[in-house]
């Protein structure tokens, strides 16, 4: 019996994998929120977010976003960013109380951790580590799990967490790609497994890194182009005052809407306005969505992010043409488009 930790840039997973019995992910009542992943399995994930009022947290993930304050000041957010970045920026919490990231970090996933403790008692847990995780990152983690009860932790890499959980084991020194598009951006990772050459810094028989690629689309930003729709079909231009109080919601159901639009193919939105109680609704379909990535040239910047990483590995002497699997990694990759370009790049 396993527990697993992905605690990532905007959001949190923990799954649970029992022998005989399907690996699942654990649901957190009012804080997680279900994303469409697969008929019928969604995946509960927990916004990576940490509100504060009079010096305590006072809400975490969905609440917060329901609430409208995932962007205040005395919200802790980007939380893996700011520990990997070892950013000194703390959030102000109330009654003269700022609150550091390592702390914020232990407000959200200590609840979190205890609970899954709770359902699956004596379960070691497994821990992700992003490719830049520095010194101290995997100590901190194991500490908070230690404080929830967790006996056994260990640590693995983000790519080696992905390899096994598909079950793809890749020849030594056959290419493989991972593409994340995140809240953040899109990136594009090559990487291969070598046999063990010795020690020092190019030792070891873990993955290496082929070549890297970035681009500045990001679901963070669909999600803004989705809310600017939204406004179009409210008929609300962007300086109503209305518009501004109503943008938190917003931006709320626009997120919604890029999750679930392409399983449901079409919602409804509606929203009332708590000042002028004026009610707003539109109706939003998957043809909505294509016109808003079309718009935006959201698939050929992925392309060329592939592109890019692609070219980097010729230019390092590698064969991009030995490439026979690519992992799609983050909520981005879950639009059908995104999988469309994606295939008839790598047939």
């Amino acid at each position: 019996m396993r527990l697993g930790l992905d605690f990532g840039v905007s959001a949190t997973v923990i799954a649970a994998s029992v022998p005989g019995r399907d690996t699942v992910t654990l649901e957190f009542l009012h804080i997680s929120r279900a994303f469409p992943a697969s008929p019928g399995r969604p995946v509960h994930t927990v916004p990576s977010l940490v509100e504060y009022q009079g010096g305590k947290p006072v809400r975490f993930g969905g609440e917060v976003l329901r609430g409208g304050n995932a962007g205040a000041p005395s919200t802790a957010r980007w939380l893996r960013r700011s520990l990997c970045d070892r950013s000194p920026v703390q959030v102000p919490a109330g009654d003269g109380r700022m609150v550091r990231t390592e702390d914020a970090v232990s407000d959200l996933l200590l609840p979190l951790l205890s609970q899954a403790c709770r359902e699956y008692p004596g379960a070691g847990l497994t821990i992700a580590l992003p490719p830049e995780a520095p010194d101290g990152y995997g100590e901190l983690l194991q500490r908070v799990a230690r404080s929830a009860g967790i006996l056994s932790c260990s640590l693995v890499s983000e790519h080696d967490a992905a390899l096994a959980g598909y079950g793809y084991s890749p020849a030594a020194g056959e290419p493989v790609v991972f593409l994340t598009f995140s809240e953040t951006d899109i990136a594009v990772d090559v990487l291969a497994r070598y046999p063990p050459s010795g020690t020092g810094a190019g030792g070891g028989s873990g993955l290496r890194v082929l070549a890297q690629a970035t681009g500045p689309v990001s679901c963070r930003a669909i999600d803004s182009w989705i809310g600017q729709d939204l406004l179009r079909k409210f008929r609300l231009p962007e300086s109503d005052p209305r518009a501004v109080r109503l943008m938190p919601q917003i931006l709320y159901e626009a997120a919604r809407l890029r999750e679930h639009l392409p399983a449901d193919g079409e919602r409804e939105v509606r929203l009332t306005d708590t000042v002028s109680t004026k009610n707003f609704a539109a109706l939003c379909t998957t043809r909505d969505l294509a016109r808003v990535l079309a718009d935006h040239e959201v698939i050929p910047a992925l392309e060329e992010c592939i592109s890019r990483a692609l070219s980097a590995v010729r230019m390092r002497g590698g064969d991009p043409g030995r490439v026979r699997s690519v992992f799609l990694l983050g909520a981005g990759c879950a639009l059908p488009a995104v999988q469309e370009a994606v295939r008839s790049r790598f047939p």
